[in-house]
């Protein structure tokens, strides 16, 4: 029987763990400087090197001629621990022996003196499975352990340790293996295996390890035994049942050219196949990472010029949603809807320019909404007055509003302004536009204003019934001046933010930048004194039916 690879090139000192270097470090300088302590923590993920670890460290502190912190592996002691011919190291599961029974058992052999070694080391791996009543049997000896016992405790789930244990060890986080540690490690098993692989291959597996160095060196184990030579990447794929790289690079295709139809296409081709969608959304947060860097010129992949056009900001935030909807996935029932669902999103992009400046537009629309409570009352007195005043009750050229106050929709009827077309010369509003024209002094600046209030009543059909307002337009160098009467001036002023938009618009469209002012025009009427106009607020309060004598 072969022995397997991960336990083939098992680390044999602490040179050789990979991707652990703070905490090797420690060890070495504890055992240079003799301070070594009676019970350790290893957690941390799977395949970490938790255990070899451990095994290397009972080998160091029992080793007769230590080099800097190494175990020199020659010595008798080094050789009776590497052919397991010493009952002075002992490693244990506490799967299954985690009952209290168990751990009293051991307590009883531990006090005894080591038979040939200096140190006697218990390793429990899988410690998190050891129950209440066994920790509290194990509590005792690790408070006042005799001098020549050390215990190493790995586990997985360190939250699953008592306090109690926890205070009286040194705990050693064992971080997660990277891709590149990984990817070593598998480079220096293939020319001992005289096999060679693809770069991409030795790239996917050490991905599909998942930071674990035992995961990585099982799959190459499997991959191995395809039994060639050279292996290509395409072998993998196939070995492993993961996606390939063409599959991933038209997904993403679709994506960036918004091909929804290709999309989902791809997408059932796929799952027709059995494959999972889980694994499917897996390799492609994958794939969006490695064109993560492929954007960023860290990694030469060729994945067909997919990233020339696309910009960074478009893949991270597709890796983003990506992340959010393999969550959700894990939880579902459907995870085959949620999959599609979250790769339109991708299609559905928008640039973060583009949703700051709708955002923008939102907010300013809602301020204007806000304030436009307070005018809306003020407008209705206004109406109220002129009706009053008027002896035929004629209607108020003023903005008309509903009874909730909002701007009355061009689809209603009656007494409601209708929604007449922009080229329309008979349109009232242009009509006053072209009035407002002929009082403007250059062609030049005539044509400017002509199609600033073009472009307002197109673009802006809300402040059509305004248009009316405007006396007279004063267009120079960069600067439009808009001058309105007293009686539509405040509303104007309210609606400001459509008028600078259409500003805007204006400056797109002629490739010059114009700023719009709204100024009160010299020929409106004076303002009414503050006493009639309160005469009028109570008139309007009273419906007319009030009688003013004039006593002396």
């Amino acid at each position: 029987m072969s022995q397997a690879l991960y336990r083939k090139y098992r680390p044999k000192d602490f040179d050789q763990v990979l991707g652990q270097d703070n905490i090797v470090n420690i060890l070495k300088n504890q055992i240079k400087n003799k301070n070594i302590s009676h019970a350790y923590i290893f957690s941390g993920g799977r395949g970490t090197g938790k255990t070899s670890t451990a095994k290397i460290f009972s080998k160091a502190v029992n080793c007769l001629n230590p080099i800097e912190g190494n175990p020199c592996n020659e010595c008798a002691n080094c050789r009776a621990i590497l052919e397991e011919r010493t009952m002075d190291i002992v490693e244990m599961d506490a799967a299954s022996n985690r009952r209290i029974d168990d751990i009293r058992q051991l307590r009883d052999q531990v006090i005894y003196p080591p038979s040939n070694l200096k140190y006697k080391v218990y390793i429990i791996d899988e410690a998190h499975m050891i129950t209440n009543e066994g920790f509290n049997a194990l509590l005792k000896i690790m408070e006042e352990p005799p001098k020549h016992l050390i215990f190493i405790l790995a586990t997985t789930e360190i939250d699953k340790i008592p306090d109690t244990i926890l205070s009286r060890t040194q705990r050693f986080e064992f971080k997660s293996i990277s891709e590149r540690d990984i990817s070593k490690q598998i480079n220096l098993v293939l020319d001992q295996e005289y096999v060679k692989l693809e770069d991409r291959a030795v790239d996917i597996i050490a991905n599909a390890a998942s930071g674990a160095m035992r995961d990585g060196l099982s799959i190459l184990d499997q991959v191995l035994s395809i039994g060639k030579k050279e292996i290509l990447a395409s072998d993998v794929y196939d070995l492993l049942g993961i996606f390939s790289d063409q599959v991933k690079i038209n997904y993403a295709q679709a994506i960036f050219n918004k091909n929804i139809e290709s999309l989902l296409r791809i997408i059932d081709e796929e799952l027709d196949k059995g494959k999972n969608p889980n694994n499917f959304i897996k390799e492609v947060i994958s794939f969006f990472k490695d064109l993560i860097y492929v954007k960023l010129n860290i990694k030469s992949y060729d994945f067909n010029g997919l990233v020339e056009n696309i910009s960074l900001e478009q893949i991270i935030n597709s890796l983003d949603i990506l992340l959010e909807y393999e969550d959700m996935m894990k939880k579902s029932d459907n995870p085959d809807l949620l999959f599609k669902l979250a790769s339109v999103r991708l299609v559905d992009y928008m640039p973060r320019l583009s949703l700051e400046e709708k955002v923008k537009n939102l907010e300013e629309r809602i301020a204007y909404l806000e304030e436009n409570g307070s005018l809306i009352s003020a407008n209705r007195s206004t109406e109220n007055r002129d009706t009053l005043r008027s002896p035929k009750h004629e209607k108020s050229e003023s903005i008309q509003m509903n009874e909730e106050g909002s701007f009355l929709d061009a689809s209603e009827k009656e007494d409601k302004i209708p929604e007449i077309p922009i080229e329309s010369k008979n349109d009232q509003d242009l009509n006053h536009a072209n009035q407002v024209e002929k009082s403007l002094d250059e062609e030049d600046s005539s044509a400017i204003g002509d199609r600033y209030l073009s472009i307002l009543s197109g673009n802006y059909p809300q402040t059509k019934p305004l248009l009316k307002g405007i006396k007279k337009i004063n267009s120079r160098e960069n600067q439009i001046d808009l001058q309105v009467d007293q009686k539509e001036y405040r509303m104007i002023s309210a609606m400001k933010i459509f008028f600078e938009s259409a500003g805007r618009d204006l400056s797109n469209e002629m490739g010059k930048e114009y700023k719009v002012n709204i100024v009160l025009s010299k020929e409106s009427p004076e303002v009414i004194n503050e006493k009639d106009e309160k005469i009028d607020n109570l008139s309007d309060f009273f419906d007319g039916n009030i009688n003013i004598i004039n006593k002396k």
